[in-house]
């Protein structure tokens, strides 16, 4: 009996207990194609309790039955949810539906952690990095062309390989004498640099935030120019989830440039010589006989005048040959990544890795690229956590060395765009030399470089290949017995080796005598078989070591005291890094040898090399608070002391202090009640006092170079044993320090119509004093030495951003959303270096923009014959251009002032009739686009989904470019050896004055390039700079589960994506208007892409 008694009663109690708890259970799916979502966190609002749905999108979890409890649902991308469970409720499904960027539940990085987008009080925007995902970039700054207002994004678009994209932060003004080192980096709370944040794929990026105001103060001296803060992903408590996403692609230029056919070029330039000729009152004959000056002598032969037989060859199609669209090609593009990500309420893991290659348009070029990352984060007791995280990559990037009078990478486009249509580089087998304009009689014929052979056949390059290794531990303790505190420490260590070398060797070239009256005709007899091209002639070796290290420390405390929120952060930080490296190279390169300095002979310049070492450190100390007081009343402040080893000891601490505050007006009960169609108003303010570490390191001590040489002191003994020491000729300041700059920051963010327009508007102000620069232009001749760099400038930045989205839905299955941007900046100058000269005058920046206008001269009239001359000259007596009487076919400016008087008012003596420099006038008040937009749309319906982003910019002016406006193309050297150009197309015969045509709508040219002033800046070349082009356009489509799963897979999408699809606006019509004539073109691609989930 006593037994039964004992088991009846341990029953009921173990059934007591049982009842206490249940399980929760359901199934989580998208509203939007109503199909199970993987990995959705469902957590119980208040307490630890967690779950994540599986692949089939259900979850479970084991929660109180003593009371109601809120299940909290959060997945990236959709609407936040919460729902109350009441005692005995054991079951909830809920439908997600795609969030606005704007949701504000959602959880926003910042600086050193996360907030509430409500508690927001700076201007931090975040990517959509769902949106970026299709964008075949090599790079992921790219990706982010057209996303927020206020970062800008330049270059990136263009020659494949070797085109970095660079980013900006609401346009900072750089001093002169200053580096821009940009916006901070900032990826799993570790700084890095633009190469590491553009090495990042972004299937592992799980969120990006642009801190653009005082939010960036946490960052003290390395904040000033803005921050972008990058959380990859990481593990979650899930089955085990691989994914695949490859894309294959290809792309060609947007526009390759017009230039003129062979027969039009050899014409142009016909004429070109035929103006001086005439306007001496000479003759021409189409054999380019000269007649005499004076009665009775001799004709003289202009032997780069094309004769009527060279010029029925020339314009022939068949002895013609487009050079440049032989040696272009498609560059191809493919990308490979593969993730796998899983876990338990123990440990979790996220591992991926990415292969992207890319070649380039001219045969020989390419680049690849591995990128890993792994990292695993564990429970070990109860509140502590320690996570591993290892991430790197191995870049190979070769482009080809060129050296065509400059080691530009593009020379490779500009020489084979502007080559004579006529030339033959193979001729009977042999690399030949191209004819001049002289045919090949010139002595300097070695000029004429042979750019196909160069750019096809030569192996000469320059290869980079860094490899980076990341080793990143943390480790967190929420402290039990202390709620709301976290104690943190994250160690990264970074170690990069970079290989990089450069290969120039040289070529043999055939002369021949040449074909045609004048020799102008590739082919004849062979002078030289053995002309020797130098291209460099060199090989060089530069590998280079660094080792840097970063170790942040945090205590983080946070509570809710009924409607009071407090979150306190305080850290220490510090950060070193090393750096080592050597330079050797060598003249002579041994043809038919390894690319070695073994194989060199010296015989040019001796052996040689350098050798490169650095040591920089930072420490910090910092401090956040945050207070929100019924998600009404919100304060932020931020202290920073960052040291610095750039600067003076005693003078290397700086303090660095912000803060910002909002009212979320909609919140208050009068709101609520009268406005119905507006769901928020926020309003917020900043003021942030940070720093700029933008010099270069030991400006505040005297620098030596070291050396053996008999002029200088020698210490040690004898002269051949003593080390000889060189005094800089730069001077030190021991008092140089960071910029200083004060952010002012006034934003407001609405909602309306339940969140289905969302409107963020920000006014900002940057005050920049104490920048460095160099005081060259007013240091007297007599100090002897270079000025050091000093703190003395002071200018403003200012502007205005504004984003709008509508995000709607249509019936069940469809909903789409439209985004605009709007920015516009621009600075004012209070103190900068300027001549002294120039005060007063119309060249004084003082309070102007750095951005004053379009410096040129005022068209005052196109002089067609000589009667106009005539007339020109009657009412303006005295008239030259440049010492240059008119003359027909020229163009006339206004005459503004005379030369510079300091003591006559505005600095210069009235108009004198002589157009120089002094008549040059601000003709456009802004030469740059102030004014930048983006409008980007996209909808889903069912499993398909279209995205467009078009960039817009306007507010400045452009001109035709003195590399199109020129003739000569800056080749001639008047001695006929060096090969002329080929010119744009609006260059073609009719189109410009000449003595037979005079109602053309051009100048001649022989004034615009040589002997006049008509390729100058002026109001007759301007043209538009309003740009508006379609940037991206993606279009997908994802098969539905019930699909997928027949063949093994939890899901299959495939998209194709194009940059730079199309261009609403061109001006020119000859060539595209993002670039100049000798620029390498804006390039299109297509790409085709598939994403498979296991």
């Amino acid at each position: 009996m006593k037994k039964f008694l004992l088991i009846l009663l341990l029953s009921i109690i173990a059934g007591s207990v049982f009842a206490q708890t249940r399980t929760i259970t359901g199934i989580i799916t998208s509203s939007d194609k109503n199909e199970p979502l993987v990995g959705v966190t469902i957590q119980v609002k208040g307490g630890t309790a967690a779950a994540q749905t599986d692949v089939n999108g259900k979850y479970s979890i084991t929660v109180t039955n003593t009371q109601n409890v809120v299940l909290m649902v959060k997945y990236v991308g959709y609407a936040y949810q919460e729902r109350t469970l009441r005692v005995g409720e054991n079951n909830f499904d809920a439908k997600l539906v795609p969030s606005a960027e704007t949701n504000l539940n959602d959880v926003v990085v910042v600086g050193y952690g996360t907030q509430k987008r409500i508690s927001l009080t700076g201007a931090i925007a975040t990517v959509d990095t769902k949106q970026i995902q299709d964008i075949p970039a090599t790079d992921l700054a790219s990706t982010l062309r057209g996303q927020i207002p206020g970062l800008g994004v330049s270059g990136g678009n263009a020659r494949p390989t070797s085109n970095s994209t660079t980013l900006t932060v609401r346009n900072p003004t750089i001093f002169n004498g200053a580096n821009n080192p940009g916006p901070l980096f900032i990826i799993d709370d570790v700084f890095r640099d633009a190469a590491a944040f553009n090495n990042l794929d972004q299937s592992e990026v799980e969120s990006i935030s642009v801190l653009k105001d005082a939010a960036a103060a946490i960052y003290g001296i390395q904040g000033a120019y803005g921050a972008i803060v990058v959380r990859t992903k990481r593990g979650k408590n899930s089955a085990p989830k691989v994914s695949y996403n490859g894309a294959y692609g290809g792309s060609t230029a947007v526009k390759i440039p017009d230039v003129l056919s062979g027969g039009q070029m050899a014409q142009f330039y016909n004429d070109y010589n035929a103006t001086p000729i005439i306007a001496n009152n000479q003759t021409i004959d189409d054999r380019g006989y000269v007649s005499p000056l004076t009665p009775g002598g001799a004709p003289t032969r202009n032997l780069a005048y094309y004769t009527p037989d060279e010029l029925a060859y020339f314009n022939n199609p068949d002895n013609n040959t487009d050079w440049l669209r032989k040696a272009f090609n498609t560059a191809i593009t493919q990308r490979h990544t593969l993730n796998v990500s899983g876990g338990s309420d123990k440990v979790t893991y996220f591992a991926s890795s990415t292969y992207t290659s890319q070649n380039s348009n001219f045969a020989g070029v390419g680049s690849n690229r591995w990128t890993y990352r792994a990292s695993v984060d564990a429970k070990v007791a109860n509140g502590l956590k320690v996570a591993l995280s290892l991430s790197g990559s191995i870049n190979n990037s070769k482009i080809r060395y060129f050296k065509q009078g400059s080691e530009n990478p593009d020379n490779d486009f500009r020489t084979l765009l502007t080559v004579a249509p006529w030339t033959q580089y193979f001729i009977n087998g042999r690399a030949a030399l191209p004819t001049g304009p002289q045919g090949n009689t010139g002595s300097n014929v070695l000029q004429n470089f042979n750019y196909f052979q160069a750019v096809e056949e030569l192996n000469d390059y320059s290869l980079t290949k860094p490899t980076v290794l990341n080793i990143n531990p943390t480790i967190t303790y929420d402290v039990p017995f202390v709620k709301g505190l976290r104690l943190s420490a994250n160690y990264n260590r970074q170690i990069t080796n970079t290989f990089s070398k450069q290969v120039g060797t040289s070529y043999t070239l055939t002369q021949f005598a040449g074909l045609g009256e004048n020799n102008h005709i590739p082919g004849g007899a062979i002078l030289n078989a053995d002309l020797k091209q130098s291209n460099g002639d060199l090989i060089r070796f530069n590998p280079s070591y660094a080792n840097d290290y970063q170790l942040t420390t945090t205590a983080s405390y946070s509570r809710k005291f009924g409607k009071h929120d407090i979150t306190f952060l305080g850290l220490y930080e510090q950060q070193e890094k090393f750096r080592e490296g050597i330079e050797a190279f060598a003249n002579g390169v041994l043809q038919g040898g390894f690319d070695n300095l073994n194989f060199t002979n010296g015989a040019q310049n001796v052996n040689q090399a350098n050798g490169l070492i650095s040591n920089y450190g930072r420490q910090a100390v910092a401090g956040r608070l945050n207070y929100s007081y019924d998600d009404k009343y919100l304060f932020e402040g931020v202290f920073r002391a960052d040291g610095n080893t750039n600067f003076a000891p005693g003078k290397n601490w700086g303090y660095f202090p912000a803060f910002s505050a909002g009212w979320v007006v909609s919140q208050e009960g009068f709101f609520k009640d009268n406005v119905k169609f507006m769901n928020l108003l926020k309003v917020r303010a900043s003021v942030g006092f940070l720093g700029a570490d933008n010099t270069k390191p030991f400006l505040y001590a005297e620098n030596y170079n070291f050396g053996q040489t008999g002029k200088s002191a020698v210490f040690g003994g004898n002269n051949d044993r003593g080390l000889a020491i060189y005094q800089s000729v730069a001077l030190a300041n021991p008092d140089v320090r960071w910029d200083s700059v004060n952010k002012y920051n006034l934003g407001f963010d609405m909602q309306f119509l339940r969140s289905r327009l969302s409107l963020s508007i920000d006014g900002y102000l940057d005050h920049r004093y104490n920048g460095l620069g160099s005081l060259t232009s007013s240091t007297p001749l007599v100090v002897g030495a270079t000025v050091p760099i000093e703190n003395f400038a002071v200018g403003n930045n200012f502007g205005t951003e504004v984003s709008a989205t509508w995000r709607d839905r249509i019936g069940k299955d469809a909903s789409y959303y439209v985004t605009a941007n709007f920015s516009w900046s621009d600075n004012k100058n209070i103190r900068i270096d300027q001549s002294a000269g120039v005060a007063g005058t119309y060249l004084d920046g003082i309070n102007r923009s750095s951005d004053m206008g379009l410096l040129g001269y005022k068209y005052a009239g196109f002089l067609r014959t000589q009667s106009d001359v005539d007339a020109w000259m009657s009412t303006h007596p005295g008239y030259t251009l440049n010492n240059i009487a008119p003359r027909p076919g020229m163009l006339v400016y206004e005459d503004v002032r005379g030369l510079k008087n300091a003591a006559a008012p505005g600095g210069y003596n009235a108009p004198d009739g002589k157009i120089t420099d002094a008549d040059l006038e601000y003709i456009k008040p802004k030469s740059s686009n102030h004014y930048g937009g983006a409008l980007n749309f996209g909808g889903t319906y069912k499993g398909i989904s279209v995205q467009v982003i078009t960039t817009l910019g306007w507010g400045g002016a452009s001109m035709l470019e003195a590399d199109a406006l020129n003739p000569l193309g800056g080749a001639f050297n008047g001695n006929g050896t060096v090969p002329l150009q080929n010119r744009p197309s609006f260059w073609a015969p009719g189109n410009y004055w000449t003595y037979s045509n005079t109602n053309a709508s051009l100048p001649s040219p022989y004034y615009v390039g040589r002997n006049g002033m008509n390729d100058v800046t002026s109001d007759i070349w301007l043209e538009s700079s309003f740009q508006f082009r379609m940037t991206n356009l993606n279009v997908s489509y994802a098969l539905p589960k019930k699909w997928a799963t027949k063949v093994g897979v939890s899901d299959i999408r495939v998209y194709t994506n194009i940059v730079n699809p199309v261009n609403f606006y061109n001006p020119y019509g000859w060539r595209d208007p993002a670039t100049n004539f000798l620029q390498y073109p804006l390039v299109k691609s297509y790409t085709f892409g598939l994403n498979v989930g296991f």
